[in-house]
């Protein structure tokens, strides 16, 4: 087996130069851009499937510990909660499900936030 000396701790196993890259990242880009077609009279997502907001919010939030509307604008960082270790295999899955529904962003949510 061939290996590369040198290369193992750049990520460039491949021996591929900037300006290589740049080029394969233009032609993506393009080739991306001719899949996605943006449709100007669509009806757009529900109303009723949108919760109303009573604030000016202007973002959305991925997790729910998320400022709405930070747009990421520089803020301190709260500190990090350290989970507790817990005795059940129940508790475990529940801490779970909740960073997953945290983590959930609806098709709403996104579409909310286009400006087609």
């Amino acid at each position: 087996r061939h290996e590369v000396n040198g290369h193992d701790e750049d990520g460039n196993e491949l021996q591929t130069t900037p300006e290589f890259r740049a080029h394969v990242a233009k032609k993506l880009g393009a080739m991306l851009d001719s899949f996605i077609t943006v449709l100007k009279d669509s009806p757009g997502p529900s109303r009723t499937s949108l919760q109303p907001s009573d604030s000016a919010d202007d973002g959305f939030r991925l997790f729910s510990s998320s400022v709405p509307g930070d747009c990421g604008k520089s803020a301190p960082c709260p500190a990090a909660r350290r989970r507790r270790p817990s005795s059940s295999s129940d508790t475990d899955s529940d801490q779970e499900w909740q960073r997953y529904q945290e983590a959930a962003v609806s098709a709403a949510d996104i579409l909310k936030q286009c400006a087609f």
